[in-house]
């Protein structure tokens, strides 16, 4: 069976400016939120805690550990994700 090998920019994570796609989501939905509730002053602090969790919960996503825990840990994954999911998904359930 032959080897995949994957071109540079389809194993690359999305950016939009040089910046990770989940930092920006993170950014704006912050600045709308806190900055809507407290002020404009408050949205931009909350804008950069928004970005840095953002931009580590995009990491995460992109390294795979977000959908391992998901399949892995949760208690009858296999019910409500799919019946694909590997047996050993099953290991903590009742």
């Amino acid at each position: 069976m032959a080897r995949r090998v994957f071109i540079p920019c389809l194993n690359s994570e999305r950016k939009i400016y040089n910046f990770r796609l989940g930092s920006l989501i993170g950014c704006v939905f912050m600045l709308i939120f806190v900055g809507g509730s407290l002020g404009m002053l408050y949205g931009l602090g909350g804008a950069g805690v928004g970005f840095y969790f953002g931009s580590w919960c995009s990491k995460q996503w992109y390294l795979g550990n977000t959908q391992k825990n998901i399949y892995w840990n949760l208690p009858f994954a296999k019910d409500w994700l799919g019946k694909e999911i590997p047996e050993s998904s099953e290991k903590e359930e009742l």
